[in-house]
């Protein structure tokens, strides 16, 4: 009984990432459009955002780490975690990118920027 549990659970996990629309292209490099508060935690259910920690500026790439969907009363809010991409990476953060899956507040850049990317902080 419990190799069936453990199976079912690794299939349901192995399932969890196509059911939530993950993205199995590889890395996403994004450049604000302008700048942008970067926080310590996206908002919660029950919580607000967390504090600012920075800004993601334009004209920089950004590696984006997680993708965070979170409900709202004006629609889904998209949430990024991302991270400058130098050779003196800077802190993660979240920075909102746009309401109902649209990346409003970020255009996507080619991953070839990927090869300047630093330690991570």
């Amino acid at each position: 009984m419990r190799r069936a549990v453990v199976v079912a659970s690794a299939v349901a996990i192995s399932w969890l990432p196509g059911l939530l629309g993950a993205q199995e292209s590889g890395p996403l490099v994004v450049t604000p459009n302008g700048e942008l508060p970067l926080r310590s935690a996206p908002p919660g259910l029950f919580s607000g955002r967390g504090g600012e920690i920075g800004a993601v500026e334009p004209g920089q790439s950004y590696i984006v780490l997680q993708r965070k969907a979170v409900p709202s009363i004006f629609g889904t809010q998209e949430w990024l975690k991302v991270q400058q991409i130098s050779p003196e990476a800077g802190t993660a953060g979240w920075a909102f990118s746009g309401v109902g899956g649209d990346m409003q507040n970020f255009s996507v850049q080619p991953a070839d920027k990927l090869q300047f990317m630093g330690p991570t902080k």
